[in-house]
């Protein structure tokens, strides 16, 4: 009773799932989800030459840190300098607070909780307030 198009949906139903290619080869999976691991970099209080940050971003997968006598960049995942003039430190700071303080920042602003109904229909919740005193007095007997 199985037509060929059936076994071939069949199979391809089961290489799927097995995660197997047509040609016997493991199919290469792809996820897009972010780590398990807090990115926690920040840029160094002070570079070599104890200036104080003066600014910093973070853009595709860089930290930018603006000092006095120049700016550093450094990897986003591993803090690890890419860029930059002599001044700067090796590694980025390894701190979660001063990270979750720049994307406070940087967050968009929340939006404003919904409009109470009591303030705008009374009559609405006068009789939403009768109807449950009516429901707990039908309970009790």
């Amino acid at each position: 009773m199985y037509s060929p198009i059936n076994a071939f949906m069949l199979l391809s139903i089961a290489a799927l799932i097995l995660n197997i290619s047509p040609d016997g080869s493991p199919f290469i999976t792809s996820v897009s989800a972010q780590s398990i691991e807090s990115i926690c970099w920040a840029c160094p209080p002070t570079n070599a030459f104890n200036e104080p940050v003066i600014a910093s971003s973070d853009i595709g997968g860089l930290i930018s840190c603006e000092y006095g006598s120049g700016s550093c960049s450094y990897e986003l995942n591993a803090g690890a300098v890419v860029d930059g003039d002599a001044g700067c430190v090796g590694t980025a700071s390894l701190d979660c607070r001063a990270r979750r303080a720049f994307r406070r920042e940087a967050a968009l602003p929340r939006s404003s909780r919904p409009i109470n109904p009591n303030a705008v229909k009374p009559d609405v919740m006068r009789t939403r307030a009768r109807l449950v005193k009516a429901k707990n007095r039908k309970s009790r007997n």
